[in-house]
């Protein structure tokens, strides 16, 4: 019953997402995309950022079903009911109030959004087995990769909604740089500070300030007449300098992580060309002696 309820929460929030299915039930409603553009903030990120980033995001957790409906007894896709099906419940009402414009409703569905996600994410943290990479790309990091970027889009919203209700400048500029603060926690937090080490979350990190940062090389006309070219170009600088910092240093753990493998991979050769050489009929000649022999 759990993983029916799971399966079609997805479902639904795919269909709303994708199907056009709003436009039949509320006539001449705006885009995601109308809307960002009218209230563009200074880390809206690039439109194409937003498709390739939902692209990936319902391919993963699309993959992640798929597993969740052949593997249910696994501990990785138990603990995420009934957070899941809420989290894809206030994504489809984010959808329709952000498309109504109804953003204060947006901003609060988003949040709920991050919340239920985020108590998946310690909910499997918590867990104690242990996990191949397999058991990671299919349990772990769609939901994890799916946090992230909800983190990016709540505090965006934020942001949106002080926009659209006249906030000034010097506020939104705070804002702004308090959720490149905060992305940057997060990134450090998941990539160094956990038990185990985690990209997904980096990774959408990543990509925002990737997504913000190309977004402002080429602003639109709502931000220049917004925000100055010296506030542009510095937001801009402070992307680029932390998405540089966190593509080196996950990097350099990936690479940490990798050597780590490779010697315990190597480590288990060796041992287990050992046991069988011991284990050959002549791989120990004391073991076929007689004792006396032994001792001579």
């Amino acid at each position: 019953k759990n993983v029916k309820t799971t399966l079609t929460a997805y479902v639904i929030l795919f269909i709303i997402t994708f199907g056009g299915s709003l436009d039949g039930v509320v006539p001449n409603l705006p885009t995601i995309m109308d809307v960002t553009e009218t209230y563009q903030t200074l880390v809206t990120p690039i439109p194409w950022g937003y498709i390739a980033m939902w692209i990936l995001i319902f391919i993963s957790n699309g993959i992640f079903m798929i597993q969740l409906a052949t593997n249910k007894k696994n501990p990785l896709s138990l603990v995420i009911y009934p957070f899941y099906p809420i989290a894809c419940g206030f994504q489809s009402l984010w959808i329709l109030a952000f498309r109504c414009k109804l953003m204060e409703i947006a901003v609060l569905s988003s949040f709920c959004v991050t919340v239920a996600l985020g108590v998946i994410v310690v909910r499997q943290e918590m867990e104690e087995t242990q996990e191949t990479l397999k058991e990671y790309f299919f349990f772990r990091f769609p939901v994890y990769l799916y946090f992230g970027w909800s983190l990016t889009m709540s505090g965006v919203n934020v942001i949106m909604c002080m926009a659209a209700r006249g906030a000034e400048t010097q506020q939104e500029m705070i804002a702004g740089l308090s959720l490149l603060g905060i992305l940057t926690v997060a990134a450090s937090v998941f990539a160094f500070c956990l038990k185990k080490i985690d990209l997904a979350v980096p990774f959408s990190c990543v990509w925002s300030f990737l997504s913000i940062f190309m977004q402002l090389c080429q602003p639109t006309e709502a931000q220049q007449t917004i925000f100055s070219a010296d506030l542009i170009d510095s937001v801009g600088l402070l992307t680029l300098i932390a998405m540089l910092f966190f593509i080196t240093s996950i990097g350099v753990e990936v690479g940490r992580v990798a050597k780590e493998y490779y010697t315990k991979v190597k480590r288990n050769k060796k041992r287990f060309m050992y046991s069988n050489k011991s284990s050959s009929p002549g791989g120990n000649m004391s073991k076929n002696l007689p004792s006396a022999a032994v001792d001579v």
